[in-house]
């Protein structure tokens, strides 16, 4: 049996605390229900202590009990909106295994109907389920380790699958198995993809995220990400590198595999989004997905590589800028830099290609041509030019002048021959890395509902 904490999270009325009861009387194990914990300490039932004092209150005492849960206590079942609180999160997460007790808004109206429990709002109740919801499942939804439907099952039931997955697995050990050995990784990948997978079979119980792309072996992802799942005592976490020319390789048996999460790489931003269930909208409407979560059986498309282009450029606005490219980074850098108020023109080498992204967005477009850039005030190369082993630079350097803002997506090497040619013409440089950065923390959060500020991510990297 594992020593990691079963832990409990979702909306009222879904059963949490019945089901906690039922499967530390199944384990023989602790049980800690945090509404109930807060009851016994001061004495006060939770309907008296919203009256008395207020939501705002009550979070407050609600973090200093989730803090405070013994080390002994191997399941806890939480209040629906401990997970609306960062630090609760970090708490909860650390060395569990945790699982979503999930219901339709209808079921849960049916059973917190009567009870005696004060609103959240002003509104409806039936309304206020479905505010609280919007805002709550995607925290629920990234996470959890597992999802279990409570709505169509009997209590006895969703206390055997709980049992039965956090002892086994599930079918994962198995499909595991099959996959790693009907579909290994190419040779060019990073020789620990391999090791690193192969290893889970022992431990069915972790949760994969990784990499999707072709190449990806070089990728520092998996550095990074597994340093922070050691940070925030992620053990049922591994990240790892899917280098795979087709990635309906890994998509079709991601989720029975337990993949948890996706970064998605070049060149398949494109290519997967007819794999995902639902596409967030900025992701839609920049044409591209570079993250994957799996959840409840389904597959949602985000895109955070905007992000990591928006954020670095804080206190850089309006001005006119170019985008070097036309394929999925450079939809991403458009959407950023229309964002931050820049009159946006996207040159490529094929200029057709630079026409379709142009007509999407309405902005300019145009041919690379000689690579003279010296009429832009902000320069932002999308392409994979410059991306080590390769030497090249995507524009004439001798075009390149002291104020110019020069933003290289690549970030392997850091100091591109972009980069080092932009340096010598006295330019306010922006290197991959911190794209690489921004966009990694926005994922970490999306994929594990857990916060990491962009300063953890840099000191991994240095």
């Amino acid at each position: 049996m594992s020593s990691n904490r079963i832990v409990l999270i979702g909306y009222r009325g879904t059963g949490k605390t019945t089901i906690g009861k039922r499967l530390a009387e199944l384990l023989d194990l602790l049980f800690c229900d945090t509404d109930q914990e807060i009851k016994k300490t001061l004495g006060v039932s939770i309907p008296d202590l919203f009256a008395g004092y207020g939501e705002e209150a009550f979070r407050e005492i609600e973090h200093d009990t989730i803090a405070a849960i013994p080390p002994n206590v191997s399941i806890v079942s939480t209040g629906g909106g401990a997970v609306l609180d960062p630090e609760n999160r970090e708490f909860l997460r650390r060395k569990s295994t945790i699982f979503w007790l999930m219901a339709d808004p209808e079921t849960i109206f049916e059973r917190i109907e009567k009870s005696d429990r004060p609103a959240l709002s002003s509104l409806p109740l039936h309304s206020e389920i479905e505010k609280m919801l919007c805002v709550r499942t995607p925290i629920y939804r990234s996470l959890a380790d597992y999802t279990i439907k409570t709505d169509t099952k009997s209590i006895d039931a969703c206390v055997r699958e709980i049992a039965f997955l956090y002892a086994s697995g599930g079918e994962v050990m198995k499909t595991r198995e099959d996959w790693i050995f009907s579909h290994p990784l190419p040779a060019s990948c990073n020789p620990d993809a391999m090791r690193n997978l192969i290893t889970t079979i022992d431990n069915p119980r972790v949760r994969i995220f990784g990499i999707l792309g072709y190449p990806c072996g070089h990728s520092r992802s998996p550095q990074v990400w597994n340093r922070l799942f050691s940070h925030f005592g992620m053990d049922n976490a591994l990240y790892t590198w899917f280098e795979q020319k087709n990635p309906d390789l890994i998509l079709h048996t991601a989720y029975a595999m337990g993949i948890k999460g996706l970064s998605v790489t070049i060149p398949h931003k494109e290519t997967v989004i007819p794999f995902c269930d639902e596409i967030k909208h900025d992701a839609r409407t920049i044409g591209a997905v570079n993250t994957i979560l799996f959840s409840e059986g389904r597959s949602f498309g985000f895109n955070t590589d905007w992000l990591g282009i928006y954020r670095p450029l804080e206190g850089y606005t309006g001005g006119s800028a170019c985008v070097i490219g036309a394929g999925g980074a450079a939809s991403a850098a458009v959407y950023a830099l229309m964002m931050r108020g820049y009159e946006v023109t996207i040159l490529n080498r094929t200029e057709k290609k630079a026409e379709d992204l142009a007509r999407r967005f309405g902005c300019s477009f145009g041919p690379l041509g000689d690579g003279d850039v010296s009429s832009y005030d902000l320069v932002l190369n999308a392409t994979p030019v410059g991306m080590h082993p390769d030497t090249g630079i995507p524009v004439d350097p001798a075009t390149l002048h002291q104020g110019m803002i020069l933003f290289d997506l690549v970030y392997t090497p850091e100091r591109t021959p972009f980069i080092i040619a932009g340096e010598k013409a006295g330019c306010i440089i922006i290197p991959g890395t911190e794209m690489f950065i921004s966009q990694l923390a926005e994922q970490f959060t999306i994929l594990t509902g857990l916060r990491v500020s962009t300063d953890q991510v840099r000191e991994i990297l240095a």
